[in-house]
């Protein structure tokens, strides 16, 4: 687990692609990133357990061949439910990002725009 750290000192917490998290209760999702706000940790320490019950602040998914638009937009809702705030589609292939802010709520940027979060 590894923290970020900015010349505003240390934000939170970034976990990568083996960094499962548990949402409504006893959803366990993967995303490929996320990061967590220290003020979403409990005493602002990184969890203990293996897959803590802890939504993010921003869930990526990197979209591969094997991604359904279904499976997509599924995770997309549970992810907004959970109360996420910001989720990030990257689709190497097309090198585009869709930023949603909401499930209806998106922007797609190409390579030549920059991702801000």
């Amino acid at each position: 687990m590894a923290t970020t750290q900015t010349r505003r000192g240390d934000l939170g917490m970034v976990l990568g692609a083996d960094g499962m998290v548990t949402l409504m209760g006893n959803l366990v999702r993967i995303p490929d990133v996320s990061f967590t706000n220290w003020d979403r940790v409990p005493d602002r320490r990184a969890p203990d357990e293996p897959v803590p019950e802890l939504a993010p602040d921003l869930a990526v998914e990197i979209l591969s061949e094997g991604n359904t638009r279904e499976e997509m937009d599924r995770k997309l809702k549970e992810y907004f439910l959970s109360e996420v705030a910001l989720v990030w589609f990257i689709d190497p292939r097309k090198r585009t990002a869709r930023v949603f802010t909401s499930p209806d709520d998106v922007t797609e940027l190409n390579e030549t725009d920059t991702l801000d979060g």
